[in-house]
């Protein structure tokens, strides 16, 4: 999805009328119509055209880019061939869908969550917030999930459990062999129970308050649930990206 602001289009109508303007009045002035373009209005076109070459460049206009580039080398000689340049830019637009994304979820969109050592889960957070942006919710809570589950897995092996066949892998069966270790190591004492213990705690609640019931079709999430999700989920994640990574490394 091509990201642009309201702006550059407001820009580019204006590139684009100001020097139809001119052309369209210097072949219609009073003492000399039709008169051809000065030495220095022609360099004038030249920069205007690559000036609005450039704008539909970073507005995804192939079309029209290719179009002005050809004509600032041959630039047009009358407000009529200019328009069809023109013509070309306002086709190719039409032919695009504009989605506006309001201020308060603008924040959201394209934002690159950074989990260096759990980029899964970098780019899950970072779906859900562009989920969240477009007025998704219970996609970019779908994705939010999806993200923890990263996490899931990794404690699942940072704890020295066997890796689980992706067709008996699910939440329940893979939380209850993690609170089997810890209730195991707790016993004879150990340094990392605390973090397990909460990070086992996060997950069940996770799953029971989010996961099973974003599963169902009948579960639908507004934008401050979704907001709250993201926020949670995110602090959560990079907690445990700060003690292993996606393969569970450094084990406890």
């Amino acid at each position: 999805m091509l990201k642009v602001y309201a702006h550059h289009y407001v820009h580019l109508g204006q590139l684009i009328h100001e020097f139809g303007g001119r052309l369209y009045m210097a072949e219609h002035e009073e003492d000399d119509p039709g008169r051809p373009l000065t030495s220095d209005e022609r360099r004038q076109l030249k920069n205007h055209l690559a000036d609005l070459s450039k704008l539909c460049d970073g507005l995804g206009l192939k079309i029209a880019k290719a179009g002005f580039d050809r004509a600032t080398e041959r630039p047009p000689r009358s407000s009529g061939e200019y328009d069809k340049l023109v013509d070309v830019a306002m086709d190719e637009m039409a032919a695009q869908l504009f989605l506006f994304v309001p201020s308060d979820r603008a924040k959201h969109f394209g934002r690159q969550e950074s989990v260096p050592t759990m980029p899964s889960a970098g780019r899950e957070l970072s779906r859900a917030g562009n989920c969240l942006a477009v007025g998704e919710y219970t996609a970019s809570v779908f994705h939010a999930m999806r993200a923890v589950e990263v996490g899931l897995n990794a404690i699942h092996l940072c704890l020295g459990l066997a890796q689980v066949p992706d067709a008996n892998r699910n939440w329940g069966r893979l939380c209850n062999a993690i609170r089997d270790e810890i209730q195991r190591r707790s016993k004879g004492g150990w340094a990392d129970e605390d973090f397990f213990t909460s990070a086992h705690a996060t997950l069940i609640a996770v799953k029971d308050a989010w996961r099973n019931t974003t599963m169902h079709v009948e579960t639908h999430y507004d934008q401050p649930e979704a907001e709250l999700i993201l926020a949670n989920v995110t602090a959560f994640v990079k907690k445990l990206a700060a003690r292993m990574d996606e393969q569970g490394q450094p084990l406890a």
